[in-house]
């Protein structure tokens, strides 16, 4: 039950795949990551850009705001290995959820990637997860929940797909 409503909350924005863990995987090591302060054109794929401003709202924390000062989102943001991570809260009635995105810099955008996932992969790794695909509205719609309260997040993270059969959750930055 809880991944539906994990599914209804996403959906809200994009359909693709999605991946959240019960756990964050920053924890309390929270970094700043140089260069994602700014203003941005948030790139919603069907030719609009909406004007938005990345800022800091204290050490690893960052908020995405409308032009117009609406907070639209809030990430908190860690390294682990090479990898910077953003991860938004997710709260449902039946519990809160880390959404895990790859955050990758360039001078002219920011790109905010959900990390994907084979269930055969943490199945053979032992991790339990929970997945449901579904259709909404004409798009295919899949979501896996991971428990990984027994796992550390560097080994997590060796467990993503690099897939193209995924089609992951992405925010692009204009800048």
């Amino acid at each position: 039950m809880r991944i539906l409503v994990l599914l209804t909350i996403l959906v809200g924005f994009v359909s693709c795949d999605y991946s959240a863990v019960e756990n964050s995987l920053c924890g309390k090591r929270l970094s700043d990551v140089k260069g994602f302060v700014g203003k941005y054109k948030w790139n919603l794929g069907d030719g609009q850009k909406l004007p938005v401003r990345v800022v800091r709202i204290k050490r690893g924390v960052y908020g995405l705001k409308s032009s117009n000062s609406n907070d639209l989102l809030e990430y908190k943001t860690c390294k682990i290995g090479r990898n910077f991570i953003a991860e938004q809260l997710v709260t449902s009635d039946d519990g809160n959820f880390f959404q895990v995105l790859d955050l990758k810099i360039t001078r002219s955008s920011t790109i905010l990637k959900s990390f994907t996932f084979e269930p055969e992969d943490l199945t053979d790794a032992g991790i339990l997860f929970e997945y449901a695909e579904d259709n909404i509205e004409g798009e295919k719609v899949s979501v896996m929940v991971i428990d990984n309260s027994h796992i550390n997040a560097r080994d997590l993270l060796k467990l993503r797909s690099n897939t193209t059969s995924r089609n992951p959750f992405f925010i692009q930055l204009d800048r």
